[in-house]
């Protein structure tokens, strides 16, 4: 006879405390595999929702900057002087999505590629540092920076998006039970 025979049958309560052992170190195995698998699953989705905030803020910051820019726009083409309060609620507006830019920008920098960045900290350079002669040229030239940055932020946007959405697809094809008999 060999060992485990002799144990089986020498000492049957010996022989079930093994198998109890092993038993709970499958288990503890497979829970340990489990959740590690999903707190990965729940931190990746969670960098991606962080990533999608990022993007719409600061998408949402340049969209508002332009068609604010383009009202002032309008306004110096027609010569159409608008009361104070609505200047000062422009420029209020203007400010608010320029700190929420800055914000985003500094976020980003965890998120988006190099490329982004430099676009993004690129326009905010251009637009301190404006050198035009007149109003109008200045409006002109920080809507064509905004737009600038608005084109990149988007098109990276969508790259993400449709990266992230694949990479979900996949995770959701692994763990969806299998429909095919």
């Amino acid at each position: 006879m060999d060992f485990i025979s002799t144990i089986i049958v020498a000492h049957p309560a010996t022989f079930e405390l093994i198998k109890l052992i092993i038993q709970f170190g499958g288990a503890f195995f497979i829970a340990r595999v489990t959740v590690n698998w999903a707190l990965y699953r729940f931190k990746s989705e969670k960098i991606w929702e962080k990533k999608i905030l990022t993007y719409t803020d600061i998408i949402s910051s340049l969209n508002e900057m332009k068609i604010i820019n383009e009202e002032w726009l309008s306004d110096e083409l027609t010569k159409r002087n608008r009361p104070d309060r609505v200047n000062k609620l422009r420029r209020e507006n203007y400010d608010k999505s320029e700190n929420k830019l800055n914000i985003a920008i500094a976020l980003g920098n965890l998120f988006f590629s190099e490329q982004l960045n430099q676009t993004l900290l690129e326009a905010k350079k251009r637009l301190a540092h404006n050198n035009a002669n007149c109003f109008q040229e200045e409006i002109e030239h920080d809507i064509e920076v905004i737009s600038s940055a608005l084109d990149a932020a988007i098109m990276e946007g969508k790259m993400e998006t449709n990266n992230s959405r694949q990479w979900f697809q996949r995770l959701k094809c692994l763990t969806s039970p299998s429909t095919s008999t």
